[in-house]
């Protein structure tokens, strides 16, 4: 073993106690004891402090995303053999393990095409199905915010972003959250038979989807993207595009929902909830401490092309790097009172739930719009909505996303 690899004292086990039961603890110690330490568990350089994590995602060239999704699970020859055509394999790696030129030349149409007007005119559509979802709200007892609504809203947002016929959600749900559990938990090689088998169900979707908007052009997204690649005349195939939308896909849903769930929960626990400030600007804040201190994102990966010198510590070359979004948005020495619900804070948007460099999640203004406007229509509708009292708080657990199983709310009158 290199002399800069020691045995950690707190190696990473997101699967376990007392992990699961309280990650903060965790990421508190580790960024005060061994803020970046060799995993022996993962195979992987754990980095826990925001200005590391800032440093390595705003490093491209030192730090490269290529391949960087690993799975918990290493893949057996066959799922990676179904995986092949997928962002798994293929060399632009769904824009998300994309180095330049390749990322440049697929991020660049896709950043036209998913302009602010395109989410500005989704506004009024948000608005309307939050409401519609309140609808659908027991008019007594309890309600699950998970299933009846964080889960739902986003997926509903991003499908018809898509232009995804409402009848097809459920389905798309389904295919996305195979694709999702391939990078997120440990899994036997059966279901990662059944997971990549509906990951790539998951791409012939997107890929038919893409053909038909060719031929016929909607106002959605798929066709945007093709239009702004035909003006540009680049190289770029339908199986690139397949590949970029089908990560726009997963991430504009798969990360929100947890969000929203967790967003929701700190809100009820730490707001005036009936005498809530729907002024635009006061919702803006809350959104940015919420996605401060409830971002799902765990972590995300990169690899070292170079042995790269960290806060005094060597990262060879070659070596996986977890760079923990979750700890470095409560890092004491970047965020005041990191652990407190503080949305009048300075350098509110500085936190790092959507990555930093340029690989920034393009989806965040939408992210931002669909927070912002849940939060204000429920409030409307749901004055007096609150948490039921003492129920556990269970998460799903995950190496990558972590969110609430269920979060329960008792409307009110």
């Amino acid at each position: 073993m290199d002399k800069t690899i020691e045995t950690p004292k707190l190696d990473f086990q997101p699967f376990q106690s007392p992990f699961t039961d309280n990650p903060y603890a965790y990421f508190a110690q580790v960024r005060e004891e061994q803020p970046i330490f060799y995993s022996p568990t993962f195979n992987f350089w754990f980095v826990s402090r925001y200005d590391d994590v800032v440093r390595i995602l705003k490093d491209h060239q030192a730090f490269t995303n290529a391949k960087a999704f690993a799975s918990p699970s290493e893949l057996i020859p066959e799922a990676k053999e179904l995986l092949r055509d997928t962002m798994f394999g293929t060399e632009s790696g769904g824009l998300i393990m994309a180095d330049p030129p390749i990322h440049t030349r697929l991020r660049r149409p896709l950043t036209a095409a998913f302009s602010a007007r395109r989410v500005a005119k989704l506004e009024p559509g948000v608005r309307e199905l939050v409401s519609k979802l309140i609808d659908e709200f027991p008019k007594q007892g309890q309600v699950d915010i998970v299933e009846d609504f964080a889960h739902a809203l986003p997926l509903h947002v991003v499908c018809h972003l898509f232009g995804i016929p409402q009848s097809e959600n459920t389905k798309v749900r389904v295919l996305s959250d195979a694709l999702i559990d391939l990078l997120n938990a440990a899994v036997t090689p059966e279901k990662q038979i059944e997971y990549a088998t509906k990951t790539v169900e998951l791409y012939k979707y997107v890929l038919d989807m893409l053909e038909d908007r060719k031929r016929n052009p909607q106002d959605d997204l798929p066709s945007a993207l093709i239009q702004e690649v035909e003006k540009e005349q680049s190289q770029t195939t339908i199986a690139e595009l397949a590949d970029v939308l089908v990560s726009v896909l997963v991430a504009g849903f798969e990360s929100t929902q947890y969000f929203m769930a967790a967003f929701i929960a700190l809100l009820l626990k730490n707001v005036d909830w009936e005498n809530l400030n729907e002024d635009p600007k006061h919702l803006n804040m809350l959104v940015e401490e919420g996605l401060r201190l409830c971002t799902p994102i765990l972590g995300i990966m990169r690899y070292a092309t170079q042995d790269v010198e960290v806060s005094g510590v060597t990262i060879p070359s070659g070596a996986l790097v977890y760079t923990s979004l979750t700890s470095a948005n409560y890092d004491e020495h970047h965020f005041a009172h990191a652990d407190q619900f503080d949305p009048h804070r300075e350098q509110n948007t500085r936190h790092a739930t959507f990555g930093q460099g340029i690989h920034f999640c393009i989806g965040a203004p939408l992210a931002r719009v669909e927070a912002r406007i849940a939060l204000e229509v429920l409030h409307q509708r749901l004055p007096h909505m609150r948490l039921v009292p003492n129920q556990p708080m269970e998460y799903r657990d995950g190496l990558v996303l972590r969110g609430l199983k269920h979060l329960w709310v008792e409307v009110g009158e």
